[in-house]
């Protein structure tokens, strides 16, 4: 027992080294990084993060704890550098994943209007998205008084006002 023991810590201490070595030596080889299955981090690489160097976001050889959610890396001043959303971009959560895909950032795939800020028309407004038609009626209502995200053609509206 005592021999197995202490072949174990021998072994714990070689392993060690190794990683120091591997650390020092500029990151994880090719072969490493081939052979290591990301999926059981829970963060499985998918689409674009499948082609990224490790050390875009294990900064400084730390594995543990990197980031999880999208604007850990793509934001203003992160340490990974990652595109960070626009200026442009339109009011919305910092849940990137709700519209994105890692597949491609840009377009959107899909809108999910609740995470939006903001009124219809500060999207909606010919530029960032589609506009109110020339053939709409004049008014001065805020869009959702008679559409939904849900259903836009289909409109409720009171004739009295």
């Amino acid at each position: 027992m005592k021999f197995n023991s202490a072949l174990r810590r021998t072994w714990t201490a070689l392993m060690g080294i190794a990683c120091l070595l591997l650390l020092a030596s500029g990151g994880a080889t090719a072969a490493t990084r081939i052979n290591f299955d990301h999926f059981t981090t829970g963060f499985p690489l998918t689409g674009a993060h499948k082609g990224v160097d490790c050390e875009s976001c294990h900064n400084r050889g730390v594995f543990k704890g990197a980031p999880t959610k999208c604007s850990g890396c793509h934001k203003a001043g992160t340490l990974a550098g990652a595109t960070a959303k626009p200026r442009s971009h339109i009011l919305s959560s910092d849940s990137c994943e709700l519209c994105h895909t890692t597949a491609a950032w840009s377009p959107a795939i899909t809108v999910d209007h609740d995470e939006v800020k903001g009124g219809c028309a500060s999207c909606h407004n010919g530029t960032t998205a589609t506009g109110k038609p020339a053939t709409h009626i004049a008014t001065s209502s805020s869009c959702d008084t008679c559409h939904t995200t849900r259903n836009w053609t289909d409109t409720h509206f009171d004739h009295s006002r």
